[in-house]
């Protein structure tokens, strides 16, 4: 997986991946992630936010790209204390079933 800024932690385990993001000042209603197909079997997830805090005359934003070298199956997120989480389930590995019988 090819991760930039702002990510805190990533963690990989088993067919599951969890991300957590800072998104400190970014309301979750102005957090936007889509996933789309890349080369091969990569895909790249793309965060995108951008929150106006009137109080402090600020901009909040965030633009995240994530390149994923194997297929997902879901990815799931939540936003709690300005962290984003990302709990992305890859799809299971395909078994060959082709029988090689020797002769």
């Amino acid at each position: 997986m090819n991760v930039s800024t702002p990510v805190i932690e990533s963690i990989e385990k088993n067919e599951k991946s969890l991300l957590l993001i800072d998104v400190m000042g970014i309301d979750k209603n102005d957090i936007n992630i889509k996933v789309e197909p890349t080369i091969g079997h990569n895909q790249t997830i793309k965060i995108n936010g951008n929150t106006k805090n009137e109080m402090f005359d600020k901009n909040f934003e965030i633009s995240v790209s994530i390149t994923v070298g194997k297929p997902m199956e879901e990815l799931s997120w939540d936003v709690k204390n300005g962290f984003l989480t990302l709990d992305i389930k890859f799809q299971e590995p395909v078994k060959p079933t082709v029988k090689v019988i020797r002769k």
